[in-house]
């Protein structure tokens, strides 16, 4: 499955994930959190790899067609708070 995701042949595309300005920037202030990387760390609500799929997260949803669904599957409960 991974072979046919990077030939294009799979029914779904690769997100491929940069990390540009854009998204440290997004990283740093907490994606759609409402509270800052420096915030949930110091907290110890959500680490810089759950904010990492936040942001990708909200990157890739505006990247979709308006009115996709777009979501986080995860077990776990911190991360599940905002996803």
């Amino acid at each position: 499955m991974l072979q046919a995701v990077i030939e294009g042949r799979a029914p779904f595309v690769l997100h491929e994930m940069g990390w540009d300005a854009d998204f440290l920037h997004r990283l740093l202030t907490g994606a759609a959190t409402s509270t800052s990387l420096v915030d949930h760390c110091v907290n110890a609500t959500l680490g810089c790899g759950d904010l990492a799929i936040l942001v990708e997260r909200d990157r890739y949803r505006s990247r979709v067609a308006k009115g996709s669904q777009v979501e986080i599957w995860t077990f776990d409960a911190a991360l599940g708070a905002f996803a």
